[in-house]
């Protein structure tokens, strides 16, 4: 009785899966395209923790276009152009030092003259804010459509080259009493490095409204592969003035909202 019982089960589940015997409109178009929207909450994994401390998460954004060149009825390969605004922060526990130009406002790339033109600072605290064009890679794979929701899984990766990059520091200085003070937006771009390289793995659901026409919704984990700072600092130096050497990998969790046509 069990047997024919679970037999039974497996033909009403069989019989569902390839009940449709006409593909849907998003089944049947081979191109789509969309818009998305997508906040994340990020942060920096450094990988010498003797040196340097995971600080704070924050939240950062991105958008742009979203692309799905469809290869068979569940699996689509999935692209786009995403800028991308990064955000992170970390801790600085060993010695990190630089020089601050007072009258330009910005940080002097080589140890020189200490004199009353540079103001020596200890790192204790930096706040990263660095915007990348991002393109996503990954190959999505899809459930039929049931009623008006199909889920879907993504696994793959991003490529991003670096825009900008500016810095929030908290230091210390070199002075009588270590008067310490916030520093902000320092010019950052030569200690990042131009290329982030990341894994991506998540899924979702869309929703068609009509047509090829869906919006969607998706929750993605994004690990740092690449060293997203330059490995030899061009303006931290240890007391000895050997440069620091830095190296962490961004990691984001998404959820993303966008519309496909």
């Amino acid at each position: 009785m069990k047997k024919i019982l679970a037999f039974s089960i497996l033909i009403v589940v069989c019989s569902g899966l390839f009940a449709q015997d006409t593909p849907t409109a998003n089944e049947m178009k081979y191109f789509r395209f969309g818009l998305k929207f997508a906040p994340s909450l990020n942060w920096y994994k450094p990988s010498d923790v003797q040196n340097f401390s995971k600080g704070k998460s924050k939240v950062g954004l991105e958008w742009g276009l979203q692309t799905e060149f469809r290869l068979n009825k569940i699996l689509s390969f999935e692209t786009g152009l995403m800028i991308d605004y990064d955000k992170a922060t970390l801790n600085f526990t060993d010695t990190a030092n630089y020089l601050y130009d007072t009258k330009n406002k910005t940080i002097v790339s080589v140890p020189g003259d200490t004199g009353k033109k540079y103001v020596k600072y200890k790192l204790n605290n930096r706040f990263y804010k660095t915007n990348y064009i991002t393109l996503p890679i990954a190959l999505k794979m899809k459930t039929p459509q049931i009623g008006y929701i199909t889920y879907f899984a993504e696994f793959g990766g991003n490529v991003s080259f670096k825009l900008k990059s500016v810095v929030n520091d908290n230091v210390t200085q070199y002075a009588p009493n270590n008067p310490t003070s916030d520093l902000p937006n320092l010019d950052n771009n030569k200690d990042m490095s131009l290329i982030r390289l990341q894994g991506r793995v998540g899924g979702g659901l869309e929703y068609t409204l009509a047509g090829s026409t869906a919006v969607f919704f998706s929750f993605s984990y994004n690990i740092g592969i690449s060293n997203v700072l330059k490995k030899n600092s061009e303006y931290l130096f240890r007391n000895d003035l050997t440069p620091v050497v830095q190296k962490a990998n961004s990691n984001n969790l998404i959820l993303t909202v966008g519309i496909l046509f």
